[in-house]
């Protein structure tokens, strides 16, 4: 599988974060690339990506948004969607 067709599946998941919320995580996503181990203008390996809706990844109370107080009220963060993630895609 090659580096892009990882990410297009990544992006036909539904959302880590709406699916902890218990709301329906449908795609398509946008492809969150982890910034976990990464300097401010560099970008993690595609296979470290993670489904955000657009919410959720750059609106308010996205990872990149103003508001990350649902994260923390979750107490949830990226490594964590990165296993759900990993989970999916291997069947689990």
């Amino acid at each position: 599988m090659t580096d892009q067709e990882f990410v297009a599946r990544v992006k036909r998941m539904g959302c880590r974060l709406c699916k902890r919320l218990g709301h329906r995580a449908e795609g398509p996503s946008d492809a969150h690339h982890i910034r976990v181990g990464v300097g401010g203008a560099e970008r993690q390996h595609d296979y470290l990506a993670i489904p955000l809706c657009k919410e959720h990844h750059q609106g308010k109370t996205g990872i990149h948004g103003s508001d990350r107080g649902l994260w923390r009220l979750l107490k949830v963060d990226e490594l964590d969607l990165l296993a759900d993630t990993i989970k999916e895609l291997s069947g689990r």
